[in-house]
């Protein structure tokens, strides 16, 4: 059996390992009272966390620390800026010394509010461009990035997309932020996919999991290309200092379904 046919057929029984973890889990997930840091610790993680494991690269896979409801509360009645800035889950890449973000989550409780969607959304493609110009630094340090070369290999790198994902409720929205003709950003929805909380049908499961491993071949294309292109940038030639890079383009996307 193939390397890459063992990878998926492992990732298929922790996907589904992870919905009977889901299924068995009481009191129910779907119960109203349930918290955040519950839900992404029973359910979320348990569906992501098997999409990255299994890759001939070192993903690093980062959740942020979970944000009590008490201490939300407390943070809306003062009115802290810094609530839920940032991303409940990272995927990094590690390349040579500093890692590259790859994949950004944004999660909701099970039962979000109407306006979470777009709010969750705004914040992420925020974040997303600015890993595009993290990443441009990281990429070119110590290298010359004024040759006609150099900038043929800056045009790649614009293509290779940040992956965000929302999970609202029980959906899992994903898409993608890159450069339109390197002049743009703009942000496209790549797919759409269920959690079975509940023991469903044979169909729905198939779904779940066909979705599933397409985000994960949409993850491994992603790698891939990075390390193609960083190949390419250790062959220009070194320099002691460089300006960094810093982006004035605007951005346009398709809004989310609730807007």
């Amino acid at each position: 059996m193939i390397l890459r046919t063992r990878h998926i057929l492992m990732t298929t029984f922790d996907l589904l390992e992870g919905l009977r973890c889901i299924w068995s889990y009481r009191p129910s997930l779907t119960e109203e009272d349930y918290s955040e840091n519950s839900y992404v610790i029973h359910a979320v993680s348990k569906v992501l966390d098997p999409l990255f494991i299994y890759s001939k690269w070192s993903l690093k896979r980062a959740w942020s620390k979970q944000t009590s409801k008490s201490s939300q509360s407390k943070k809306n009645r003062m009115g802290s800026i810094n609530l839920e800035k940032k991303p409940n889950f990272q995927v990094l890449l590690k390349l040579d010394i500093k890692a590259n973000k790859l994949v950004l989550v944004k999660i909701s409780c099970l039962f979000p509010e109407p306006d979470k969607e777009v709010l969750d959304w705004k914040k992420l493609v925020r974040i997303c461009k600015n890993c595009f110009d993290e990443r441009c630094n990281i990429f070119f340090e110590n290298r010359v990035n004024t040759s006609s070369g150099a900038r043929l290999i800056h045009c790649e790198l614009g293509k290779i997309s940040v992956l965000e994902i929302q999970v609202i409720g029980e959906c899992i929205l994903v898409s993608m932020l890159d450069l339109f003709e390197g002049v743009f950003y703009w942000v496209y929805r790549v797919c759409e996919i269920t959690i079975p909380l509940r023991i469903f049908t044979r169909q729905v499961v198939e779904e779940f999991l066909r979705g599933s491993l397409r985000l994960r071949a949409i993850v491994k294309k992603i790698v891939g290309m990075s390390i193609s292109i960083k190949d390419e940038i250790n062959l220009l030639p070194t320099c002691k200092e460089r300006t960094l890079s810093t982006s004035i383009m605007s951005t346009t996307y398709s809004p989310p379904r609730n807007s």
